[in-house]
């Protein structure tokens, strides 16, 4: 995308640069957002199964959750790479993420932060809440109406208690 006169080979071996230093010390340039470590804590609490189906790669996958401390509130990782390296699209990642786990569709909340993430949450038939904080463009990601979006880290956890009380609704 940013020099698309380029070669094949030569965006491979830029792509290849890229991994190879991402994996050794780009990864330690994510942080935390507020508020994050506190919510998982609740929702673990609140007895809620979370897993990772991502478009990074396994290896900085791993060491980004390895690094901030929150690997133990994820059952299992999902990567683009996961599928014996086969690489997948997003939405790929999520649908074998879904048929491994065996998980119900209408039991499944999506939480991301990109238009992508909407979209790989519409290809997999489930809701996707999106954090407008994060990488993704607001106005694309209104623009394809996301079931909720999350201001501010309590929300999600407001949203996914909201939901269990609806399923669980008993006429009186």
């Amino acid at each position: 995308m940013l020099s698309p006169k380029l070669s094949s080979q030569k965006k491979l071996k830029f792509s290849n640069k890229f991994k190879e230093i991402y994996d050794a010390c780009g990864y330690k340039d994510t942080n935390l957002m507020s508020g994050v470590k506190l919510l998982l804590k609740r929702l673990e609490g609140m007895k809620i199964q979370m897993y990772i189906s991502t478009n990074k790669r396994l290896l900085p996958t791993k060491r980004i959750l390895k690094k901030l401390v929150i690997e133990k509130f994820f059952k299992q990782v999902f990567t683009v790479d996961f599928n014996n390296g086969k690489l997948m699209t997003k939405a790929e990642v999520l649908n074998l993420m879904m048929h491994k786990l065996k998980l119900k569709r209408e039991e499944t909340l999506y939480v991301g932060d990109t238009a992508l993430d909407i979209i790989a949450t519409s290809k997999n038939g489930l809701k996707s809440a999106i954090f407008l904080n994060g990488y993704g463009n607001r106005k694309e990601i209104f623009r394809l109406e996301p079931e909720y979006t999350i201001r501010k880290m309590p929300d999600l956890a407001i949203i996914i208690n909201d939901s269990y009380r609806e399923e669980n609704k008993t006429d009186d």
